[in-house]
Parts: structure tokens; C-alpha cells; sequence
């Protein structure tokens, strides 16, 4: 985190996570946790022999940079492509999906996450 930031609210960690940066709760007790969003993060899938690279970088918009990603219902023969999303980064260095609570969302001290190189 960047100390000194003037605090913000949601809607500012909207707009940081929106631009492809990272934001998260000054009183948030994990460590190293941040919200982003999936069409701007660098999601792959890691192999042995490097990481295959899910995320459109050439795409016009962050929809478009994810609507090769989703579920394929064979039976119907259809496609479905996965909708933008916000993820958190937990303090065990897992990724799962978020879901503001009332408490996140009226809070005021919000900044955003600069990490260092290493981290």
C-alpha cells in the first residue's frame, strides 16, 4: 500500500480497479489482500513449461479481453462467455471472487495497492 494516500471511497476503488489497478480496506487485517478485476488481471494457467496467458491485451474493451473465456454446453452446442468479475487477493495468496459487504461498500478509507518488486 501507498502511505499517505488521501482515503477513498468505493466508488474510487472502482474506478482504480477499473483502470487495471489494485485497491483495498486500510483496516482490512490480512495481509498483502487487494480487490481487482478479472479482465484486468494477468490470469493463466501454468504449465511445466511456462503459463498460457488468458487476458486479451489487443482487446478493445475489458468484456471483450475475456469473451474467449467460459463454459462450452456440449449438448446444446453453445457457448457461454464469462462475465467481468472482481477477485480478491487473500492474505493466503489465494484468488477467489468478491462480493462487497454493506461495510466495504459505505467505507471510507479505501487506497490503492502499490506493490513492491518481490511481493
Amino acid at each position: 500500500m501507498c502511505q499517505g494516500q488521501e482515503p477513498k471511497n468505493y466508488g474510487q476503488a472502482i474506478d482504480i480497479i477499473t483502470a487495471g489497478g489494485k485497491a483495498a480496506r486500510k483496516g482490512w487485517n490480512g495481509k498483502g489482500m487487494y480487490i481487482f478485476l478479472f479482465s484486468q488481471s494477468n490470469f493463466c494457467t501454468l504449465f511445466e513449461n511456462g503459463a498460457d496467458f488468458h487476458i486479451d491485451d489487443e482487446a478493445n474493451s475489458p468484456q471483450e479481453s475475456i469473451n474467449h473465456i467460459g463454459f462450452y454446453d456440449y449438448s446444446k452446442e453453445k457457448f457461454y462467455p464469462i462475465g467481468d468479475f472482481i477477485l480478491l487477493k487473500t492474505a493466503g495468496n489465494k484468488c477467489i471472487p468478491w462480493v462487497t459487504s454493506q461495510e466495504d461498500a459505505l467505507a471510507e478509507d479505501w487506497e490503492e495497492v502499490f506493490e513492491k518488486e518481490g511481493d
